[in-house]
């Protein structure tokens, strides 16, 4: 019996080829779409489910304002809002900035090679608070000394090679010498924070008093170069 099924299906086939050719594409191309959807859906979920503390972490916004309603929402806003949160709002029981605009020049490492290195200024919390892991330094001072530079295991590597580079000095162009502090173990998970390394938080104060930078460290004004992210307490 299944064997007439299949004899009839295929003479059927063979005697309407085009329509057969069009209906088996078409079911062929929209099941390849969906499973694309599925997957590339699947992926962003995955996006910084590393952390075990991803339902309580929020990044804060901002919100432009005119006179008819909301303008433009940004991903950024002031640094200065972190410690007013942590200091006078209940509920938030962590906060961590970053700013942009660390190794956007290429790195310089001796007899002429340039390498390109690209990454942020880090609060000294922002290993924990994303819950990083150093393969060598300590996690509780490699982002406190300004000049400081953390480095992922790749870009140690592209750097170094394999030696611990921890203690040499990488040249960033007009933002200065940093020495490397610590080198991060390769993770694991998936993060929307993209960078090759985190220079320390406290190398900004200087690079803006040589207008190197522009403030950010205490202007409300600048809300485009910090991003602030906070861990609620519970049933915040």
């Amino acid at each position: 019996m299944i064997r007439n099924y299949i004899k009839v299906a295929l003479r059927n086939i063979w005697k309407h080829k085009s329509f057969s050719f069009i209906n088996t594409f078409g079911l062929a191309l929209s099941m390849s779409v969906c499973i694309i959807i599925i997957m590339l859906v699947s992926d962003q979920k995955s996006v910084d489910r590393y952390n075990s503390r991803a339902e309580s972490i929020y990044r804060i916004t901002t919100r432009d304002m005119e006179d008819t309603g909301p303008f433009n929402t940004f991903a950024t806003t002031s640094l200065p809002l972190a410690d007013k949160l942590t200091s006078e709002y209940s509920g938030v029981k962590n906060a961590v900035k970053i700013r942009t605009g660390f190794g956007n020049d290429w790195i310089e490492m001796g007899q002429n090679v340039n390498i390109p290195v690209a990454g942020f200024f880090a609060d000294p919390g922002f290993i924990d608070f994303f819950e990083y892991e150093l393969e060598s330094g300590s996690p509780n001072e490699a982002l406190v000394n300004p000049n400081s530079v953390v480095l992922k295991k790749e870009t140690a590597i592209k750097l170094f090679g394999q030696k611990d580079p921890v203690g040499e000095i990488i040249h960033v162009g007009e933002l200065g010498d940093y020495i490397v502090t610590g080198v991060l173990k390769e993770q694991h998970g998936k993060s929307h924070i993209i960078f090759d390394a985190l220079a320390s938080m406290s190398s900004l104060e200087q690079l803006e008093k040589d207008s190197l930078m522009r403030p950010a460290l205490d202007s409300w004004r600048n809300i485009y170069n910090g991003y602030i992210y906070v861990e609620l307490e519970k049933e915040t």
